[in-house]
């Protein structure tokens, strides 16, 4: 995107003009420390038992996945990594410049003078302000729509290793109502290589627990359809259980490198951006492509795109802008170049963006209840509608100051628990919505569905379109997931954002260390605390058997003798599994061993014949 840097608090001056109308700033209260414990009889859970029989048991073994496959677990290393730099080293923001990165060498353009920003010469009938500056709005795109103040994101307005430097409470109560968060980015590298943005998580977070409205965006380099499915897919698996109320941004921008080099045609750069959204919308997320305006005009059949997909035009003026396509959300200030908006929350200048938002509703999956509000009513908090009271409704509602629970038109503050409107079902604190809850919670009334069903709920938002081993836990522990309730049937090895799990009923085995005696969809793994370890070579049992290990995975395809022993010994392996039928002469990395009953007979020195072939053993290896 022109600029997808900057957290933007955008005050809501917005003038009511022609229809616009402007939506008031969020006000915040503390945080709330109320928590629920989930109680688990932890006798349900399936005792680890290990089988042991001298005679191999059967059993059936799917094929498994190519081993180099994305889906293969990987250890996620939380440690920061810090380069020493000399006094040489350019920054922004106190941060080393990064040219494999496309947004910073964006940046240093625009730094050297691209994208400068242009004032009105002409104006509309449709203005808003921020910070004592007039935008002027197209008059088309904006007439009748509600316009939003937001800001775009990334490690670039400064962060220490997975922490942001953004103080979201602040942008949020300088008036911002929405962000773009960047996930991650194809580096500009001729090579295809996709990377996370090591705030993302904490950004989200934090910004969801401020009360902003969340989407997320992509800065892609795609220079194929393939790749651009890739890039999809690497944002859909990296979201992290979030519920967005903003689309999935593909940002679609030369930014130096591989997309510029390449230069594919107009028609293969569309038909690349169509395909990114196409697996957005088919996980069903709401799609947008994020491009400058001479990029929609003359790299981009952008008519294409948006008579599908959403768009984000950027266009760094006052004035109206110039762009005659159809566009959602316009970045009208760049951080590096324009040097106009700021936000308290973000130090140094910001990318500003303004949504036109349809009166009728949002897309994605917030809680706006359109034309309704919280007004006190002879002293009493009631809901209405066009100003006038509605005591039949009970739900969420929104004034000013936030969300509350109304039971039958009155603010009900004793109400801690679900509730349900037609957007989802959400977690309330005394009567508030706080979005603070990244949790596992239980429906102790049964507000949403079956009574004392546990719900996962990030933003205090029940995530049930969320399937998987949840991001965050409860004071039990970690949870499996199926469309946002414990999935109490499911036995696997699971990951969430951490790492890779193994689960009995629904749980993550924190006390297990073994050989799992459940597999995922790519085999066998064994566990220590819990945890996937991939430095164990072993053979090792569960209650099937036992099995031969290596980097922590059983070795379905091996027949021979092991490479590794266990603290019995070595041992014979037909597929993966001990051989105690097997009596002859075998070979591993370390030579040639007599075996007897599927072990390496390490106490015996003499001579065998095998096959009618006479060896020479000693300690149970053979010399000749």
């Amino acid at each position: 995107m022109k600029k997808k840097l900057v957290s933007l608090a955008i005050v809501c001056c917005l003038a009511f003009q022609s229809g616009a109308a402007v939506v008031p700033a969020l006000a915040k209260e503390p945080d709330n420390d109320a928590a629920e414990e989930l109680s688990v009889d932890e006798d349900t859970a399936a005792e680890q038992e290990e089988v042991v029989s001298d005679a191999p048991q059967e059993e059936e073994v799917e094929a498994e996945p190519d081993d180099s496959s994305e889906e293969q677990p990987d250890e996620i290393d939380d440690a920061e990594e810090t380069d020493e730099v000399d006094d040489t080293t350019e920054y922004i923001n106190g941060i080393p410049v990064d040219y494999d990165d496309p947004e910073c060498v964006k940046r240093l353009n625009a730094l050297d003078g691209g994208g400068i920003q242009t004032f009105a010469t002409t104006t509309s009938s449709i203005s808003t302000k921020w910070k004592g500056v007039t935008y002027y709005h197209d008059e088309d795109i904006a007439k009748g729509k509600t316009i939003l103040p937001g800001v775009d994101v990334s490690k670039w307005e400064g962060y220490s290793g997975s922490t942001t430097a953004i103080n979201w409470s602040s942008v949020a109560n300088d008036g911002i109502e929405f962000t773009f968060i960047r996930l991650g980015y194809t580096s500009t590298a001729s090579s295809f290589q996709r990377n996370m943005d090591p705030v993302y998580y904490d950004n989200i977070e934090k910004a969801l627990n401020a009360g902003v409205m969340v989407g997320v965006y992509y800065f892609s380099q795609a220079i194929t359809v393939s790749e651009a499915q890739k890039e999809a897919q690497y944002v859909l698996d990296n979201l992290g259980g979030y519920s967005l109320d903003l689309p999935i941004v593909m940002d679609y921008e030369y930014g130096g490198g591989r997309l510029t080099s390449s230069t594919p045609n107009k028609a293969t750069k569309t038909e690349i951006c169509n395909a990114f959204c196409k697996v957005i919308e088919d996980a069903g997320y709401t799609a947008c492509v994020y491009a400058d305006s001479d990029m929609l005009t003359n790299s981009l059949n952008h008519s294409d795109i948006d008579n599908n997909y959403l768009i984000w035009m950027a266009q760094w003026r006052t004035g109206p802008p110039t762009y005659t396509g159809t566009y959602t959300f316009w970045q009208c200030c760049g951080a590096d170049s324009s040097k106009l908006a700021t936000v308290n929350g973000i130090s140094g200048y910001i990318d500003l963006d303004w949504w036109y938002m349809d009166p009728n509703g949002q897309f994605g999956n917030g809680v706006v209840k359109t034309g309704s509000d919280i007004e006190k009513i002879n002293g009493t908090w009631t809901y209405t509608v066009n100003g006038e009271p509605d005591y039949s409704y009970t739900g969420l509602a929104k004034n000013s100051n936030g969300w509350y629970y109304m039971k039958d038109g009155v603010l009900d503050r004793s109400y801690t628990g679900f509730a349900s409107n037609e957007n989802g079902s959400w977690y309330i604190t005394e009567g508030k919505l706080t979005r603070k809850d990244n949790t596992v919670l239980q429906d102790t009334k049964g507000a949403i569905g079956t009574k004392n069903e546990w719900y996962y709920v990030v933003g205090s938002k029940v995530q049930s379109d969320f399937t998987g081993l949840a991001n965050y836990k409860n004071t039990s522990g970690w949870w499996y997931i199926t469309k946002g309730k414990v999935d109490r049937s499911v036995n696997t090895v699971a990951k969430n954002k951490n790492g890779w799990y193994y689960v009995v009923n629904g749980k993550v085995q924190k006390s297990f260390s073994g050989l799992a005696n459940y597999k995922n969809e790519n085999g066998w793994w064994y566990i220590t605390n819990g945890k996937l370890n991939r430095s164990v070579n072993t053979v090792a049992k569960n209650k099937n058997g036992w099995f031969y290990v290596v980097n922590g995975k059983v070795q379905k395809s091996f027949t021979g003798l092991a490479d590794y022993k266990n603290e019995s010994g070595w041992w014979y392996i037909t597929n993966g599994r001990v051989d105690r039928t097997f009596t002859g002469i075998a070979k591993n990395k370390n030579g040639t061993y007599y075996v007897k009953n599927g072990k390496v007979q390490k106490s015996f020195s003499g001579t065998v014949t095998i096959n009618g072939t006479k060896y020479s053993v000693k300690n149970g290896k053979v010399t000749s």
